[in-house]
């Protein structure tokens, strides 16, 4: 059984309990026949997904679904990047992908590790928030990548990861308008479109294992659109049109793993230019809070050669490093 039939039998799992009275089969849009009840419909809205009714068929999901398959992502990796993924692991629903590849670490050393999942029970973000994670709607997706250098090369490095995702975006997929939030996060129209979140495992001056986790909101329901307590866009919105979202791991795959390698050459340094050019808070007067009660007012000044966040208050020029540190516009 390929891994789309496995994912759609934990689908009907999911809703019914048990699939030995409902479809060993269901077709590319979920089509649900009359039998269906207000606790499926209800377990259909909890997992995040569009339901309506169709006079005289029942009810089916409004948007067609493209389940997560390994095979087209790989089909649509470049040659060389294809010979650095060790393995692209698809799951129905985990707690969330950063995660899993933290466990998967702890036994495993080389690089190239891809975690992809339709469904997180607990997808987190920077500093423990709750990431948003409905059902085959998104992309969540990490990748294990090994440095032997060591951890203290990682200054700025999930900026660098932000370019790659910033430019597949905006070169495989026309998005126009895409900038960058310091430390992790990616905007449009200032909402949130996806986020980075950095994992580390290893010495601080030896070998180094590092989880790179990115999110991006791909089609999101307003039956969950509640749930997010920022403001967000979607990147079927800002299209205007369907994007499929194994293309866009690939993209993102092809964008991400060269840049790897770069910067365990080069470090950050090379990278700060192309950051300045997507920073969204250039010349913004802005807030940042610097644990609990320090509060830094100025205005934004990119960021330094190692990637700190400048901020210049009144002729003094501070640089904050990520940590626990928050950042917002006045």
């Amino acid at each position: 059984m390929g891994i789309q039939e496995e994912i759609k039998k934990e689908l009907l799992k999911e809703i019914y309990g048990n699939i030995d009275n409902i479809y060993d089969f269901i077709d590319a849009r979920f089509k649900l026949d009359t039998s269906c009840n207000d606790g499926v419909i209800k377990k259909l809205n909890e997992l995040g997904l569009k339901v309506v009714s169709v006079k005289g068929s029942g009810y089916q999901l409004l948007e067609p679904i493209e389940l997560l398959d390994p095979n087209k992502i790989i089909n649509n990796l470049d040659l060389q990047i294809k010979n650095l993924i060790s393995e692209i692991d698809v799951h129905w629903s985990i707690a969330s992908t950063n995660s899993h590849c933290l466990a998967y670490i702890k036994n495993n050393f080389t690089s190239g590790y891809v975690c992809l999942a339709e469904h997180q029970m607990n997808g987190r973000g920077r500093r423990g928030r709750k990431w948003v994670s409905p059902l085959a709607g998104n992309l969540y997706l990490s990748l294990v990548w090994r440095f032997a250098c060591g951890a203290e090369i990682l200054e700025g490095f999930s900026l660098a990861i932000a370019i790659a995702v910033a430019n597949a975006l905006k070169g495989d997929f026309s998005l126009q308008g895409v900038k960058l939030k310091w430390p992790n996060d990616i905007l449009l129209d200032n909402k949130k479109i996806g986020g980075i979140l950095i994992e580390i495992m290893g010495e601080a001056g030896g070998p180094c294992s590092v989880v790179v986790g990115i999110g991006i909101n791909v089609s999101v329901s307003n039956v969950v659109e509640n749930e997010i307590g920022q403001p967000w866009i979607d990147l079927n919105s800002a299209l205007g049109r369907e994007i499929s979202r194994n293309q866009l791991a690939a993209s993102i795959l092809n964008r991400l793993v060269p840049l790897l390698q770069l910067y365990e050459r080069d470090g950050f340094f090379e990278f700060r230019k192309e950051w300045m050019k997507y920073d969204a808070f250039a010349g913004s007067k802005v807030i940042v809070q610097s644990g609990v009660d320090d509060f830094f007012e100025g205005v934004a000044h990119g960021i330094s050669e190692s990637g700190e966040l400048l901020v210049d208050g009144n002729g003094y020029l501070r640089a904050f490093k990520s940590g626990e540190v928050s950042l917002r516009r006045v």
